[in-house]
């Protein structure tokens, strides 16, 4: 009859705290991972680069005004007002059409950005669900493997 080694204890390692769920595992992750604070970035960048090209095509308005005193020292001198109201708009090359393209290139990245950001989200919570449901199967499965070794030994005796 064969002899098999057997150890009747398994030491078991806690990888986090008892006081994490699933929900404060998930927090944890979107805050402390590199790539999600990379796509966080990424939707910043093309923000402000759409802010950019808006500030190109707005018009830049000023207003002036001045105060002063015309006339000579034999007629007298008569108060002067002046008000200036400048208004430039900015058309460019082919009525501001590149700018606009720009513009709509760089609301559709943030929208493909946001959307990947979201999947990556989803791809994380679903590592966790995972690792959880796998890691309590294999505790599961070490008990079982204890009442298995147990059994054995006392129907060897």
């Amino acid at each position: 009859m064969p002899i098999y080694p057997y150890e009747i204890e398994v030491d078991k390692r806690k990888l986090v705290n008892d006081d994490f769920n699933l929900e404060k595992l998930y927090k944890q992750a979107l805050e402390s991972r590199e790539d999600i604070k990379a796509k966080n970035s990424e939707i910043n960048v093309y923000r402000a680069n759409r802010s950019a090209n808006y500030a190109d095509i707005l018009p830049a308005v000023n207003i002036s005004y001045q105060n002063g005193h015309v006339g000579t020292k034999d007629i007298g001198l008569s108060p002067s007002n002046t008000i200036n109201l400048d208004v430039r708009v900015p058309f460019g090359k082919n009525l501001m059409a590149g700018t606009i393209t720009k513009i709509k290139a760089d609301s559709a990245a943030v929208k493909q950005k946001k959307i990947e950001l979201e999947k990556l989200k989803r791809q994380i919570k679903e590592d966790i669900l995972n690792s959880y449901y796998d890691s309590l199967n294999a505790l599961k499965k070490i008990d079982a493997a204890k009442v298995e070794v147990e059994a054995d030994r006392k129907s060897v005796v």
